[in-house]
């Protein structure tokens, strides 16, 4: 297989692709283009994309002059279809080791890397002390899951713009900070807006 250069703007989206990209996330990729260089090669079908919209659209608006390729035109139709969804959902089904991530950021972020770029929200790669002194006792580990068993919580997506992001993360991290319960003031805020309707 050889790398070829193409335009951005010559490559056409296969128009079957089920992956679907935000604008959020498109702005990491570009961060992550900027930072590290255009080095994933988008596979190509002659000028339809197979694999590498995201990257594709990201150097678009990048004003990306030509990107690396690969032409992958000796697989079959069928074969193309079927890659298109397997190289989107396979690598969804990796796992982190997240000691080890967190040791890794936290070496990054100690050499002022700006680990932003990286496609973490500021949330998930927050360093967080552990306290293992909990495993001391066991009858504090039986209370403490008897404790996580009783609660049931759920999580509701919150999608912010990337402008927004940041004021968004620092005004629930204060409110977490002083105990709130988050859930119930969002719930009274979407009440009181709908009672306006």
């Amino acid at each position: 297989m050889q790398i070829v250069y193409k335009q951005p703007e010559e490559l056409i989206p296969y128009d079957k692709n089920s992956r679907v990209h935000s604008d959020y996330q498109i702005n990491q990729i570009k961060k992550s283009i900027l930072h590290f260089g255009f080095i994933n090669p988008v596979l190509i079908n002659g000028n339809n994309i197979v694999a590498g919209h995201g990257r594709t659209r990201a150097a678009k608006e990048l004003g990306l002059t030509e990107i690396p390729a690969i032409d992958v035109s000796n697989l079959s139709e069928e074969q193309i279809r079927a890659y298109v969804i397997a190289d989107n959902k396979i690598a969804q089904n990796a796992e982190w080791d997240k000691e080890l991530l967190m040791m890794e950021l936290d070496a990054l972020k100690e050499l002022d890397f700006d680990v932003s770029i990286l496609g973490f929200d500021l949330s998930e790669i927050e360093i967080k002390n552990i306290d293992y002194s909990v495993l001391d006792n066991e009858d504090e580990i039986e209370e403490k899951l008897d404790s996580l068993e009783r609660e049931t919580r759920r999580a509701i997506e919150i999608v912010f713009e990337e402008q927004d992001y940041q004021e968004a993360y620092e005004l629930f991290k204060f409110w977490k900070q002083q105990g709130a319960y988050l859930g119930q003031m969002v719930m009274q805020y979407l009440k009181d807006e709908k009672n306006k309707l």
